[in-house]
């Protein structure tokens, strides 16, 4: 009876499986990229390879975001820092995003229940908190440098008010159309708005470049060392900006693309393109521990501190 009753059920799943291919059309025009992602994220192979994935870059997303947020809180010379409130921010935005992702991917469904439509807008407002963060991180090193040099405008209260108001924006905004019933325009609308961000990252970080670039060439007239701080800004500014191109850009292109129809929908080959570019998404939160978190000095002798505590402690016992 045990072994029938096994059978029936897995029969039913495979029948369940094909109803929702057939309901959702597959190889036809009635299905979004997400839809067909998350029919891919369902399936009942032993290696799902896609959720697998997923899995692994979230978890280890979370481990090393949470980790430079736990060590920047309990800090109190890292604190003092108003760019580290940033760092601190990102990493909690990235974290909750990881853990969004990780829900979703457990309890996807290729219907639109309220469960659903509330994990995949809380990833969408974790990514967009997430870029907004970085776009300010762009404008507060421009004032820094270039506008108001001589100015102590990033102190860490004015830096974690700048942070709230980024989480209370993007927050309320996302709840407006989730309310309004506006979730099918969210991906196309902060797509759109990730794009503006992008381009102001760029722009800041070429105008920074520009104005350290010629302040060198004056110095440099009156000093027989030459100066490498252009060079040094160039290469970080370079792995911030193609880091965020590479992990972003094909996401965000395909959904403007598909909201004005541009995309065959009757080609496979979107659905696994569209994959690829999630699982990318999910890699920029781990990149950015490394970008913004461990490329601070005062950052990385606290972590090496934390280890070796850890460490002294674990070998007492």
């Amino acid at each position: 009876m045990v072994l029938v009753s096994a059978m029936a059920e897995v029969e039913l799943k495979k029948e369940e499986t094909a109803n929702i291919s057939l309901e959702f059309g597959t190889n036809g025009c009635n299905t979004s990229l997400l839809e067909r992602f998350l029919i891919q994220l369902i399936s009942e192979n032993k290696c799902n390879y896609t959720a697998i994935l997923a899995y692994i870059s979230c978890i280890l997303s979370i481990a090393l975001n949470f980790s430079i947020f736990v060590i920047i809180v309990s800090d109190k010379t890292l604190r003092k820092k108003g760019n580290n409130v940033f760092t601190g921010s990102l990493a909690l935005s990235d974290s909750f995003f990881s853990v969004a992702v990780i829900v979703l991917v457990s309890i996807s469904k290729p219907g639109r229940d309220e469960v659903f439509l509330y994990t995949f807008t809380a990833c969408l407002t974790f990514a967009i908190i997430s870029i907004q963060t970085i776009g300010v991180v762009a404008i507060e090193r421009l004032l820094v440098i270039v506008i108001f040099p001589f100015r102590r405008i990033n102190t860490p209260k004015k830096m974690l008010l700048v942070c709230f108001c980024i989480w209370g924006f993007t927050i309320s905004f996302s709840s407006v159309l989730l309310i309004a019933h506006k979730h099918d325009e969210l991906g196309f609308i902060m797509s759109v708005w990730d794009v503006v961000i992008l381009v102001n990252v760029y722009v800041s970080y070429a105008l920074i470049y520009w104005s350290v670039k010629n302040h060198e060439k004056k110095v440099s007239d009156h000093r027989t060392q030459e100066i490498n701080i252009s060079k040094k800004l160039l290469k970080t500014f370079l792995i911030i900006c193609v880091t965020c191109t590479v992990c972003w850009m094909p996401i965000i292109t395909l959904t403007i693309l598909e909201h004005f129809g541009k995309i065959d929908c009757n080609k496979n080959a979107y659905t696994h393109i569209f994959i690829i570019s999630f699982n990318l998404a999910l890699a920029y939160s781990i990149a950015n521990p490394i970008v913004y978190g461990f490329r601070i000095h005062e950052l990385r002798n606290a972590i090496g501190e934390r280890f070796t505590s850890l460490w002294t402690l674990s070998v007492r016992q």
